[in-house]
This record gives structure tokens, sequence and C-alpha cells, in this order.
């Protein structure tokens, strides 16, 4: 998958977002097409922004594992960037 194309998909997916706040996975999708295309700032974001979003209900519970798990790994690659 292109870049450019990943772009179109974060695009469409912030649509969503504003169009059916409700719609929680679309952040979680958010994050990862941030990730794939680079964007590790904004992927952290959307992670961190699923993660409140969806709080304690247990029908995210293995989406927000998943961020959880995400957002862990983009924090350890950055923490090496850090310390230098």
């Amino acid at each position: 998958m292109s870049l450019a194309h990943r772009r179109d998909l974060i695009s469409e997916d912030l649509s969503v977002v504003v169009d059916e706040p409700e719609y929680h996975e679309v952040r979680l999708n958010q994050g990862i097409a941030h990730e794939l295309a680079g964007e590790t700032a904004a992927a952290a974001t959307a992670y961190r922004d699923f993660l409140a979003a969806t709080g304690g209900d247990p029908q995210y519970a293995e989406g927000r594992r998943a961020a959880q798990q995400l957002l862990a790994r983009l924090d350890r690659a950055a923490a090496p960037a850090e310390r230098r």
C-alpha cells in the first residue's frame, strides 16, 4: 500500500470520527494507519484517544489491549532516541 493511499485512509477515518464519534474502532485504525505511514507521534495520539474514548467499556477490551501494546512499542522505540 502506498503512502498516499495510507494518507487517504487516514483522511477517510477522520471524517468518520467527526460524523460518528461513538465509532471508536476508527481511532484505533487511525493509529495503525499513522504508524504504517511513519507518523509515530500521530499514531501515539490516536492510540491514546482510543484508550480514553473507550474507558472501561468491556466491549472494547480487546481493542484496548491492542492499543496499549502498540503504544508501548512506540514508547520503547522512542526511548533510545530520547536518551541520546
